[in-house]
């Protein structure tokens, strides 16, 4: 995986679609935000409850960004895709992801550190390939392990990005937080269609997309 490529080519899909980026990212904040002061009273339920509703919605920004990269069309009601099709594989995935990261964060915290990485790229193996909750966790957890210090950078350099975009009044986290999901994108075809892809616009890089 090519750090550089992969934040170079994320800019440029950034710069020549920046309302289709922004808008489905805005969205998700709505409803991470909103679902998070509601569900944020109850205890411990509602932080498992509030992770799912993260997921989903993460998953319908994912959707989003992948159909925009290979080249179709978008719409606003794709990003309600995964909660219509996929809710009750992704709020399975969210509750096993939420618990495993807790609790390798509450025992010894590198493993949780890890797992957190390692998950990466779950919500986009089951918009892209529709798998169930525990083949994509696996699946990402395999693939990302094989390089997991590069992948860890590139959550590292991303994270550090988006810390200087809440510097101006935070308003810049609605630039840099999509174009960091779009470099998970990039560096998601990167891992599953190859190097070479994650640097191009391809015509197509899954035929299950609907």
């Amino acid at each position: 995986m090519q750090i550089g490529v992969i934040l170079q080519k994320s800019w440029e899909i950034f710069k020549e679609n920046p309302g289709k980026l922004i808008l489905p990212y805005f969205i998700f904040f709505l409803i991470s935000f909103g679902s998070g002061i509601v569900l944020g009273i109850i205890p411990v339920v509602g932080a498992l409850l509030s992770s799912v509703v993260n997921v989903v919605f993460l998953a319908g920004v994912y959707y989003v960004y992948l159909k925009l990269y290979v080249g179709r069309e978008t719409t606003i009601d794709d990003m309600f895709y995964p909660a219509r099709e996929l809710l009750l594989r992704l709020a399975t995935m969210a509750l096993i992801k939420t618990v495993f990261i807790a609790i390798g964060l509450v025992l010894f915290v590198i493993p949780g550190i890890y797992l957190a990485v390692s998950y990466l790229f779950s919500e986009l193996l089951m918009v892209d390939k529709k798998l169930d909750a525990w083949e994509a966790l696996e699946t990402s957890r395999k693939a990302v392990t094989k390089k997991w210090f590069a992948y860890f950078a590139l959550c590292v350099v991303l994270l550090f990005i988006n810390v200087l975009g809440l510097i101006p009044f935070g308003l810049g986290i609605f630039v840099t937080a999509p174009f960091s999901l779009m470099a998970i994108v990039l560096a998601y075809v990167a891992e599953f269609y190859g190097e070479r892809m994650a640097s191009l616009i391809p015509p197509s890089i899954s035929e299950e997309l609907p």
